[in-house]
């Protein structure tokens, strides 16, 4: 699904206007500059002459004028729509102590998008190796952010992704804080990256005020509730001479004309995972190790993880294979944990088929020393042989040396014979 969805609300950002391929966003339009931004540094420039910025400034004229005017006459009889933002953090790659890595904290359910992300690393606040992402829009007409920190982990620290509504701040001015107009188009792709359909919507505090139809040309209401009137209103508006017609039908052709010059950095886009296979303890007796596959930096997001002792596949284990999530680069990440009770000579593997893998991955444990205490051990073996083979040369060659001139050996002694 190739989608563009421009919102407005009185909050910061006042305006915003995004391309998202399915979940994961391509461009972010700059408003100050005029200018589109790539999410990503090797996707394609954004084509000249397609979305001109004048008529992206019109189309943000448009929600704006539609808000304000929207606003004034539901205030009191519409109801706020609010989300509550749910906020998950997480490391991109498995952690390890003393290894540098980047925080992910990945906040969903944002509506209205007015949300302030910070860190804290025990109890302080961190501003050095801090970057945000844009909002995303989501199927559900909520957004999605996330905020990263470059941290090196140490023992005992203890990581804090504190996630600000503006709402939540002054509820004296939440009144007008959640009312907030989309201007979203979307066109499914069939598997060859033609376009199948084409949607043009304006939502109005995520109720679906006017649709487009596109076999007829002409916008129609699709509000049955409190809000049909103004529905009603709002499409003879933009029936009626304005132009909006010859824009819904000018996103329509950038759709068609998107979906190609896209389709090798997202369809046919693969990233492939890696994995590593972390164990520890637990409290249940007949299960002593807990064993998480960490699968991460792979797109798409679709895979399949299995366990495999000695070679046959088993269950899951206790907890379920968790869904793979997003790092907000179009990379994602899935852990899938195993409780067993390992015996000499087991071997556990685990198991990643992705799409963009000529043959699966393949990552093994087996119980014993860990590998780093294991190179620690070899390393004192190597050491300690080689002191040894030192010692057991200098002891060979101190008793076969000759006494020196003028040295008279004592009776009983087992010295070579030297001479005065």
């Amino acid at each position: 699904m190739l989608a563009e969805v421009l919102f407005c609300q009185p909050a910061m950002p006042s305006l915003g206007l995004a391309l998202t391929f399915d979940a994961d966003q391509l461009f972010w339009f700059d408003f100050p500059r005029s200018s589109w931004t790539p999410r990503l540094p090797d996707l394609p420039s954004w084509p000249p002459g397609l979305e001109p910025p004048a008529e992206l400034v019109r189309d943000a004229t448009l929600c704006q004028d539609l808000r304000r005017s929207l606003t004034e006459r539901v205030t009191g009889l519409l109801p706020e729509s609010k989300g509550i933002p749910v906020a998950d953090v997480f490391p991109m790659q498995p952690p390890a102590l003393g290894e540098a890595n980047t925080l992910v904290c990945m906040v969903g359910n944002i509506f209205p998008p007015a949300v302030e992300i910070s860190w804290q690393l025990d109890g302080v606040p961190v501003t050095q190796g801090v970057t945000h992402t844009h909002y995303t829009p989501t199927a559900d007409l909520a957004f999605v952010r996330f905020s990263y920190l470059l941290v090196t982990p140490a023992a005992g620290d203890i990581y804090a992704c504190i996630v600000t509504h503006e709402g939540d701040n002054a509820s004296v001015v939440t009144y007008w804080g959640a009312f907030l107009v989309h201007v979203a188009s979307s066109c499914p792709l069939a598997a060859n990256g033609s376009v199948l359909d084409f949607d043009f919507t304006l939502v109005f505090n995520k109720n679906p005020l006017v649709c487009y139809e596109p076999d007829a040309q002409h916008f129609t209401p699709c509000d049955w509730g409190l809000l049909r009137p103004f529905a009603t209103v709002v499409a003879a508006f933009l029936n009626n001479g304005t132009g909006w017609v010859q824009r819904a039908e000018a996103r329509r052709r950038a759709c068609r004309d998107l979906a190609p010059r896209f389709w090798s950095s997202t369809m046919l886009r693969r990233t492939p995972p890696q994995a590593r296979i972390i164990s520890s303890k637990t409290s249940n007796t007949r299960a002593s190790v807990l064993l998480t596959c960490h699968v991460w930096g792979f797109y798409p997001a679709e895979v399949t993880v299995s366990w495999l002792l000695n070679g046959n596949v088993v269950g899951p284990g206790e907890r379920p294979p968790t869904s793979a999530i997003p790092n907000g680069d179009w990379t994602y990440q899935t852990r899938v944990t195993l409780t067993a009770a390992p015996t000499a000579g087991d071997t556990f593997s685990c198991l990643v088929q992705h799409v963009s893998l000529d043959e699966p991955l393949l990552e093994e444990w087996s119980p014993g020393l860990s590998p780093g205490l294991t190179v620690k051990v070899a390393v004192a073996t190597v050491l300690m042989v080689l002191g040894l083979s030192f010692f057991i040369v200098g002891v060979y060659c101190y008793r076969g040396k000759p006494p020196a001139p003028g040295y008279t050996p004592l009776p009983g002694d087992t010295y070579p014979a030297g001479s005065i």
